[in-house]
């Protein structure tokens, strides 16, 4: 179980003994009460206060407790991964800076940079892909299937919700067990919410109500996991059907948009 993050380690230990403390156990690190009730209390703060970077393209993100770097190239967010360094996350942005020509705008090095691209720090939370296969929590590429697979951690246990044709299914679908199961929000909608957009007004202007009329309601979280992993995949598909092309609806809104 993940207690917080310290500056100081003594209070890091004097969170560890709390949590001993709370099982019935004995305090290994042999820190006072006050020292644990103190600890306890800044995890708490912190846990309420996420906490903020100096650097360009870095964020704090609550769901995964690592910092998040994306850079903005050619009017798109492009997802660059997620780390446990906040500075990491600094240079895998400088990096694709550079590469833009922008320069370094956080002033890591070169190592940095080199560093940070070859970390390849998973972009998934709980499926183990190189950086960069998907840009979307709890979505990896099922080479045995060619589809995109999502997979969500409930409970202590890893489920597979389903494999789909469109990388934007299995986020979807991903966010909506996710919202269900109440393990987290919707994670991937700050990522896909324009490509989602463009797809539903395309689909609303193709077939009308037969669209609306498509989506499933919801089961509700109260529930039983496979229900709501069924509902998800379901609701996936039906916003996102699987003879959509996306990529194409995404192109032809931005162009409209620029016209």
């Amino acid at each position: 179980r993940h207690l917080g993050y310290f500056d100081d380690e003594r209070m890091a230990a004097a969170r560890c003994d709390a949590e001993w403390v709370a099982m019935g156990k004995a305090a290994k690190n042999s820190t006072s009460a006050e020292e644990q009730a103190a600890a306890v209390a800044m995890a708490e703060a912190a846990r309420r206060q996420p906490p903020s970077s100096s650097f360009v393209g870095v964020r704090w993100f609550k769901a995964s407790s690592k910092w998040r770097a994306q850079i903005m190239v050619g009017g798109k967010t492009r997802h660059l991964g997620y780390f446990d360094d906040e500075r990491m996350a600094a240079a895998a942005y400088d990096a694709e800076s550079v590469k833009a020509g922008k320069g370094a705008r956080n002033s890591t090095s070169a190592e940095e940079q080199a560093a940070a691209v070859a970390w390849e720090t998973p972009s998934s939370l709980f499926g183990l892909q190189p950086r960069g296969a998907s840009a979307y929590l709890g979505v990896s590429w099922d080479n045995k299937r060619s589809k995109w697979a999502a997979t969500i951690r409930v409970a202590g246990k890893s489920c597979h919700i389903g494999c789909f044709r469109h990388e934007l299914q299995a986020a979807l679908a991903y966010d909506g067990v996710a919202m269900l199961a109440k393990t987290q929000e919707y994670v991937n909608a700050p990522l896909y919410e324009d490509a989602l957009a463009a797809v539903m007004v395309a689909q609303e202007a193709a077939r009308g109500a037969a669209y609306r009329a498509s989506v499933p309601e919801s089961v509700g979280g109260a529930a039983p996991l496979e229900a709501q992993v069924a509902f998800a995949a379901a609701w996936a598909r039906a916003l996102v059907p699987d003879d959509v092309d996306v990529d194409g609806v995404v192109a032809a809104r931005a162009a409209a948009r620029a016209a």
